[in-house]
């Protein structure tokens, strides 16, 4: 018989690091996916990158935990999943509640991803 695939355990990974990083609210921002600790724009993957929007935090762990897009795209998957109402867009969801709010949605796609 053959075995079922095994699921790649890579985009919960992603979505607990993400999580733990913005715990902190100085670890996150809203309107821009990095910023310095001095609140200058910056790449998610550079070095001095200290703040990160949602998706800013998922694209820094994926770069660390599986490089390509493919993992982040299915940690984007399971938060797309969390997302209240109709809603899809991570971004706008990020840039229009509050930390506790999207923390709480990192809470339940980080549920709905240990579930699957």
């Amino acid at each position: 018989m053959p075995r079922k695939p095994r699921r790649s355990r890579v985009p919960l990974t992603i979505l607990k690091r993400s999580r733990q990083w913005l715990d902190d609210p100085d670890h996150w921002c809203q309107g821009i996916a990095a910023q310095t600790k001095e609140g200058r724009a910056t790449y998610n993957s550079n070095g001095d990158a200290h703040r990160f929007c949602l998706l800013g935090a998922t694209a820094r762990f994926r770069d660390l935990t599986e490089p390509g897009w493919k993992a982040r795209t299915r940690a984007d998957d399971w938060i797309e999943k969390a997302l209240p109402g109709r809603s899809k867009n991570i971004a706008y969801y990020n840039d229009r509640h509050k930390h506790a709010e999207v923390l709480a949605l990192l809470d339940r796609a980080i549920a709905l991803a240990e579930e699957a």
